[in-house]
């Protein structure tokens, strides 16, 4: 009994050092970096709202995954003094 485990336990770790064949063939390839940042793929979320012909509204959640360039904006809060002498802040996204 003892020298059949022992036969088996040494093909075990005969069976690790031989190279297979899939690592006989591995092929990689060259390393690419990736682009600059200009140019980013992201999701955007939208909510779609239609009028149906009979007057129902249909509100559909679509995702629109593309290649977008990166735009750099910030938000900025102005002050609107309207004709009326009230004063409004609003907060503005302006993009470059």
């Amino acid at each position: 009994m003892k020298p059949v485990l022992a036969a088996l336990a040494a093909a075990a770790l005969m069976s690790f050092m031989i190279p297979g064949a899939a690592s006989a063939r591995s092929e990689a390839g060259p390393v690419r970096a990736e682009p600059p940042a200009e140019w980013a793929q992201a999701c955007s979320v939208r909510r779609v709202r239609t009028v149906r012909p009979n007057g129902r509204v249909v509100v559909r959640v679509v995702r629109d995954c593309r290649p977008r360039r990166v735009e750099r904006c910030r938000v900025e809060r102005q002050q609107v003094v309207r004709p009326n002498g009230r004063v409004v802040n609003r907060t503005v996204r302006t993009c470059r």
